[in-house]
């Protein structure tokens, strides 16, 4: 006989009860009741429910034939939708309309008012937003040490991303009490009609949303309420939470969402020279987008999508839209030797579509053949256009130890490997020598900075191990495999010959065609080489990377990038001690004539990204300080948000402060 005093707190099945409310998200009676009819099989029990994330993913189609379910009570929400909508006035407010018989769709007059068949009629909150999430138990916050003792619980872990600072180490600390395969499991399930990892995007935190990915979250997830691709969330999430939110675009993009989903208009910025024709792919304008993907984006989402789009974000979309995706041998390849996100390297660089492709099949085709010669790339390209960043990039996306020398301070052999015996210093070795012994047969980057300055003493101490991969360690004598040691050797020494082409070439033919850098470049630059290093030594280098000068939408993409790193850097906190100027929202009147103002007035071909660092320095940086130093008001740690705006005025780009009263953002 089971009774209620066994479900009460001190009961034999109260902690069964709570456990089942904890991953169900269902009420305590309801608990109670399917516990008694399961005989208190707490697994037969949840299995029972009939939660919507408990349900099987194939419904039986033919039970709901015979019983067509019945419509549920409507809720706030979802009277919302029948009964209201939007009508978005110049102020930004809301006024509830009766919804009319026969769809129509107004033109704006003071506002925008869309009233279609398949618009959802909510407020812009609602569109913009997820639902929040109440805790069953608001009792206690969250600890992620409750994973020791109960069931995986998706709704509480979401309900305090968003009203807890989880911390990275919280989250991984919760997923470790469980298998990984239960995590998977339940990583794509919905809460309130929206998959888990909309929560997590809705942070704007790289590392809660790479966490995420990491666990098998679907990048492509739609939300279930207004069918909203996830990476139109993350672009529609900036203007919800007044932060830019470009980082997670571009990681999204990176591990496979698809861009065909979020349509673009071109005639703002374009990359018509710079995209696609690297890998023989043809652009695809909004009109060739498929329809199926787009149907999300009526003529409300249109219009705010326009508003929330960034340059950056246009230029990374454009070139994931014209990119082929890898094939599926490649990606076996890839798979196999660990190195996936080889093909995320396009959307973590800007231009370069070029060295991209060679860099990318050079090092799967070495990775697939085995060889007993290490790989040895010449970056070759003038100063300031990506071939340290590809370096630094490549460390992190490969997961490679990475060890770089500056060969402007390597004069002599010794410098490079350190004294051989006897010589004094000879048992200390040298960092390269001791880098090396370190990763014998093992996979790792090696890269020589500055390589035409090397002297030719150090040219020939280079021979041997190029072309037979093996190096005799300088403090033990003992012999070490190289043959896994990828070399990057970056050098300015063919710019001539780069920049020649550049120019005969970007306005008269597809410059990134395969054809033409075969047929006319290449050959150019193995002629270079050869003059400037040698035959001995040219001949052991596998491959040169060619980096070409910036496009003139690549300079506005890369100013874009560093007026974004300048506004997270003044929006943080002030700190009286380190931190004086801070607690700054810096708004872009027209990011694009901004972008393409700077970078036409300022790009140099010979210093590439560092003439237009300079120039977001010296015209926007500086004005804007200067901007701020000039109020009378005392700097506090808990002063408001100030706004300031830069715009072009007259060809000159101007920086002034928005009163206090018309602070378009609210405090962070």
């Amino acid at each position: 006989m089971m009774t209620e005093e066994q479900y009460a707190p001190g009961g034999s099945h109260f902690n069964a009860v709570e456990s089942i409310v904890e991953r169900v998200g269902c009420t305590r009676t309801r608990a109670i009741a399917a516990l008694r009819v399961c005989s208190n099989d707490v697994e037969r029990t949840l299995r029972s429910l009939s939660e919507p994330w408990m349900r099987p993913t194939q419904p039986n189609t033919r039970a709901r034939r015979q019983n067509p379910p019945q419509s549920p009570p409507l809720g706030p929400l979802d009277r919302a939708h029948q009964t209201r909508t939007t009508t978005l006035d110049s102020d930004g407010g809301d006024a509830p309309e009766v919804r009319p018989e026969r769809a129509r769709e107004l033109p704006p007059q003071g506002g925008l008012e869309v009233l279609t068949d398949e618009t959802p009629t909510v407020t812009d909150a609602q569109r913009h937003s997820l639902p929040s999430l109440n805790p069953r138990r608001k009792d206690r916050p969250f600890s992620p040490r409750e994973g020791s003792s109960q069931f995986f619980s998706l709704r509480r872990l979401l309900w305090a991303l968003q009203n807890e600072r989880l911390s990275l180490a919280d989250i991984v600390e919760y997923f470790s009490y469980f298998q990984r395969e239960a995590v998977l499991d339940a990583i794509n399930q919905s809460i309130e009609g929206v998959p888990s990892i909309f929560y997590a995007v809705a942070t704007n935190r790289e590392d809660v949303v790479r966490t995420w990915i990491a666990y098998g979250a679907n990048v492509n997830a739609i939300d279930g309420r207004y069918k909203i691709p996830l990476l139109a969330f993350a672009i529609f999430n900036s203007s919800v939470l007044r932060e830019d939110s470009t980082t997670i675009v571009l990681l999204l993009l990176a591990h496979g969402a698809s861009a065909s989903t979020v349509p673009i208009r071109d005639d703002r910025t374009t990359q018509k020279q710079s995209t696609g024709a690297a890998n023989g792919s043809v652009e695809k304008g909004e009109e060739d987008s498929p329809d199926m993907d787009q149907r999300w984006c009526n003529a409300y989402f249109r219009s705010r999508l326009e508003q929330a789009l960034n340059t950056t974000q246009r230029y990374f979309l454009s070139r994931a839209q014209a990119y082929k995706q890898p094939s599926r041998r490649s990606l076996q390849a890839a798979t196999k030797y660990n190195v996936t996100q080889l093909f995320s390297l396009p959307y973590c660089i800007v231009g370069q579509d070029v060295a991209i492709r060679i860099l990318t099949e050079r090092l799967l085709s070495h990775m697939v053949v085995p060889n007993p010669k290490p790989l040895v790339l010449l970056f070759a390209g003038p100063s300031g256009h990506g071939k340290t960043e590809v370096g630094r990039r490549l460390r992190s996306l490969l997961s490679l130890d990475t060890h770089t020398i500056d060969m402007t301070e390597i004069k002599y052999e010794t410098d490079l490997f350190g004294p051989k015996p006897p010589f004094v210093g000879c048992e200390g070795g040298s960092p390269l020598n001791n880098f090396l012994l370190a990763k014998s047969g093992k996979r790792a980057i090696v890269m020589l900075d500055e390589f035409e300055k090397s002297t030719r003493e150090v040219l020939n101490s280079l021979l041997i191990l190029f072309d037979e991969g093996r190096y005799l360690d300088r403090r033990r004598r003992k012999s070490i495999d190289c043959s896994k040691i990828i070399w990057i050797l970056a050098s300015n020494a063919l710019d001539p010959v780069i920049t020649d082409f550049y120019k005969n070439n970007s306005t008269n033919s597809p410059i990134a065609d395969p054809c033409v850098i075969e047929d006319q470049l290449q050959p150019r630059l193995l002629g270079a080489m050869k003059s400037k290093f040698g035959f001995p030594l040219s001949g052991r280098i596998s491959t040169i990377v060619p980096f070409l000068p910036f496009s003139p939408d690549q300079q506005a993409v890369i100013v874009h990038q560093y007026l974004l790193q300048l506004a997270r850097n003044v929006r943080q906190s002030i700190s009286l001690s380190n931190q004086l100027v801070g607690n700054l929202h810096l708004r872009l009147q027209d990011d694009v004539t901004v972008s393409t103002t700077l970078a036409s007035d300022c790009y140099d071909p010979d210093t590439g990204a560092r003439s237009l660092e300079s120039a977001v320095k010296t015209k926007v940086e500086a004005p804007l300080i200067r901007e701020y130093l000039a109020g009378n008001e005392d700097i506090s740690e808990k002063q408001p948000l100030e706004e300031y705006v830069a715009e072009v005025q007259g060809g000159r780009i101007v920086i002034r402060r928005v009163p206090g009263d018309k602070v378009s953002v609210p405090v962070a």
